[in-house]
């Protein structure tokens, strides 16, 4: 059930929060469809607080846990959150299962950034961090990837691209498999017999292609100073599928060019799932947020500074 408080932008970006003059700005993005589950509102589930009490309201942790946590509150850090919605069904119905990855990149390029009611990355001195789990940091992957190439392709017809990217500070996967699926994990997801989406057939693409846009992303991450960090899964996941659990993301593809990974006692759908603001998977990123947005803020009283000072040599 979608909560009313999460504000619905368009079909394919919701707002979690949005404070008058945050400090930051976030946009997390979903997996896809891995066992039985309800995917229909998986851009919202993905971000639930994790509770024991089966009847509990869910509670959506990037529209909660900001404004309670006092380390971001004791250092005056605002936090605007939204999430971007897509299909992620791996069955196809008469309105489901039409995934496209370069179509996503190429519907939030203008959904996120060029939308006037989004208006995300075009704020000067707001830092841009994207967040994203399992497949959903492949997606993201794929936008900046898309959206850097739009930006040198078009030039100054491209300015709010442009925007985008200078602004864009942070990259946080939760178990993103940056290297390729192994084959037993491929064929638990996609057992043979049943009727599946495009869904199988991408993703065996984007195996093939993982260690290509891994290592295009690494690349420009390192190049353009944009800090990459990863929190995985340690324990095995149930699928439903009445067989043993099974590693979904190996720590070695989950933590393949992070500058700081964190393993969370967790499995794969629940590694993103905090209890509350001290779980180590929420720590994580909100420790990751107060670095960046206080390196940008350094960053930005030094370039001040050097407006004020003095001509070297010069004559009175």
């Amino acid at each position: 059930m979608e909560d009313n408080q999460v504000k619905k932008i368009s079909d394919s970006v919701y707002e979690f929060c949005k404070p008058d003059n945050p400090s930051v700005e976030i946009i997390f993005f979903h997996g896809i469809q891995m066992g039985e589950e309800d995917v229909s509102e998986l851009h919202l589930s993905t971000w639930t607080v994790k509770s024991e009490e089966a009847d509990a309201p869910p509670e959506y942790w990037p529209q909660t846990f900001f404004a309670k946590d006092e380390h971001l509150t004791s250092k005056n850090i605002s936090v605007r959150a939204l999430t971007a919605r897509y299909d992620p069904s791996k069955y196809k119905t008469h309105n489901t299962g039409r995934l496209d990855l370069y179509n996503i990149a190429e519907n939030f390029t203008h959904s996120i950034i060029d939308n006037n009611r989004v208006n995300v990355g075009l704020r000067e001195g707001v830092p841009v961090i994207m967040v994203g789990h399992s497949f959903g940091g492949l997606v993201m992957k794929k936008l900046v990837d898309q959206v850097a190439e739009k930006a040198r392709l078009n030039g100054n017809h491209s300015k709010n691209l442009q925007k985008f990217l200078d602004n864009l500070k942070g990259l946080f996967y939760y178990s993103t498999p940056h290297l390729a699926l192994k084959d037993e994990v491929f064929q638990r997801l996609f057992p043979p017999g049943k009727s599946y989406s495009d869904l199988p057939k991408l993703l065996e693409e984007l195996n093939k292609g993982a260690g290509r846009l891994h290592a295009v992303l690494t690349t420009y991450a390192k190049g353009h100073k944009i800090m990459v960090n990863e929190a995985f899964d340690v324990n095995n996941t149930d699928l439903g599928d009445n067989l043993e659990p099974i590693q979904i993301v190996t720590e070695a593809s989950a933590g393949c060019g992070a500058e700081s990974k964190l393993a969370i006692s967790e499995d794969h759908f629940n590694v993103c799932r905090p209890r509350d603001v001290k779980s180590s998977n929420y720590q994580a990123l909100a420790n990751f947020i107060v670095k960046i947005v206080e390196r940008e803020k350094a960053k930005k009283n030094s370039d001040a500074a050097g407006l004020d000072l003095p001509e070297v040599g010069r004559r009175r």
